[in-house]
């Protein structure tokens, strides 16, 4: 019983500490979102192709997604990593 008890305070505490790092990751998000668009703007406004514009805006959301696995595992471990992933999107 005691066993059991042990695994969901781990569980609870490292699902307490990936969101709370997610408040965190969020808000450094928002400006990292300008930047993918501000480089998203003058690539277009250079004459950049669709797909061009399409390949900046992808490779802004893997950046964010890996930003977000890289808070959460470090703060929560491999739980932590999976919320980080889904955060980061």
């Amino acid at each position: 019983m005691k066993k059991s008890i042990k695994k969901v305070m781990a569980l609870v505490a490292i699902c307490a500490m990936s969101f709370g790092t997610a408040f965190v990751i969020n808000e450094k998000q928002t400006k990292e979102a300008q930047a993918w668009a501000g480089i998203g703007y003058l690539a277009a406004k250079k004459g950049a192709s669709a797909e061009a514009g399409l390949a900046i805006g992808a490779i802004g959301a893997v950046q964010g997604s890996l930003h977000g696995a890289a808070w959460g595992a470090a703060f929560g471990g491999p739980v932590g990593f999976g919320v980080g992933l889904a955060v980061g999107l």
